[in-house]
């Protein structure tokens, strides 16, 4: 079987390795001319989804943390240890690892080449009509072809996202996390070390025209002065999946393009990598099913999370955020207990609620 994939982005390129796994010909379209750019990805993934990524994710993290200092600027703050590593992962280094091993498989790629579809069946770039079997769609948040598709239909919120790099001398411990309506509405800010000199700055929000100088204010709030610019980088964050089911029978939508992002935090590398069943399948045509069953039941468990991002983005909430940090402040709280999952919003809570009594053990003041 012939596939066709358009986007060479991480949804795009790791379902061509598993196609390729499968014995299927794949051709990959991706508009920019390299794997990975333009960057637009914070890379904080949990240990478990590093592990998914495999060989590709392990020369590819340079951080790793056990903290997670949550914050609101001028109430409190409150210090989670993780009960497994939190990693940073560059996701460029990742991409590139991935382009590398399908062209070892034998998969092309056509850089720098905008592709459309012609048909359900058919695409079409630099002027030529090229016929597939099936056609994965991994165009990214953009979702051009998913709304001539399905006739508008992209009812996902999204925020505007930008990190940072940034050469300074820190002290930082961890990743701080934090919430004001200001600074970051409709969303939080982040600030953590990627090395004794270097720091990664970043933010989510519905105003994009005051995110450089909201940025300035979380490098003054954490003592960060003299910091050098090295680069910045962002776009558009996704807050949760768009369709219950792949509709199209020869077209199907990965990563992105299906709005595969964690709701709460708008992560995408989790529910790219735990959409594939790492099944081995016997065919390519098994192999194209897998992935239609693996993004359907990532979008299953993702639409749990939606109504927790809904209360945590909200104005509203912030205020009683505000309460509690502000009777709580410098409070730790240890998972020993292992109820909280970096990935699974919704079963933290779950857990949380369940064992009430031995999470609330775990809080220290």
């Amino acid at each position: 079987m012939r596939v066709g994939v358009i986007g060479g982005g991480l949804a795009g390129l790791f379902s061509s390795l598993n196609l390729l796994y499968a014995g299927c010909e794949v051709d990959i379209y991706e508009e920019h001319d390299r794997p990975g750019y333009p960057k637009h990805c914070t890379g904080l993934v949990s240990e478990q989804t590093m592990k998914m990524l495999g060989r590709f994710a392990n020369k590819c993290s340079d951080a790793f943390f056990n903290k997670i200092k949550l914050e609101i600027p001028g109430s409190g703050n409150i210090t989670l240890h993780t009960s497994s590593k939190i990693v940073h992962l560059d996701r460029v280094c990742i991409e590139e690892g991935l382009a590398e091993a399908i062209l070892g498989l034998g998969g092309r790629f056509f850089w720098h080449t905008k592709a459309i579809l012609g048909g359900d069946s058919t695409i079409v770039a630099g002027g030529l009509t090229t016929r597939y079997d099936h056609i994965v769609v991994a165009e990214g948040i953009r979702r051009e072809i998913f709304k001539k598709v399905y006739k508008g239909g992209d009812s996902a919120k999204k925020v505007f996202g930008i990190n940072i790099v940034y050469k300074a001398r820190n002290d930082l411990e961890g990743i701080n996390v934090g919430f004001h309506p200001t600074l970051a509405p409709g969303f939080f800010y982040w600030i953590f070390p990627i090395s004794d000199e270097e720091i990664i700055v970043g933010l989510g929000t519905s105003e994009p025209k005051t995110s450089l100088r909201a940025i300035d204010v979380v490098l003054k709030k954490h003592g960060i002065s003299n910091a050098k610019k090295i680069e910045s980088y962002g776009g558009w964050i996704g807050e949760g999946p768009i369709l219950k089911r792949q509709l199209k029978k020869n077209l199907t939508f990965v990563g992105d393009a299906f709005g595969l992002q964690k709701p709460l935090t708008g992560g995408g590398i989790y529910p790219i990598v735990s959409s594939f069943t790492y099944k081995n399948p016997n065919s390519c045509s098994d192999a194209i099913a897998e992935i239609r069953y693996g993004t359907e039941k990532v979008a299953s468990l993702l639409r749990k999370q939606i109504p927790i991002a809904k209360v945590f983005h909200s104005s509203s909430f912030y205020y009683i955020l505000y309460k509690i940090f502000r009777n709580l402040n410098g409070a730790e709280i240890r998972d020993d207990y292992k109820l909280i999952e970096y990935d699974r919003h919704d079963l933290s809570i779950q857990r949380i609620f369940l064992h009430l009594p031995l999470f609330l053990k775990e809080i220290k003041i």
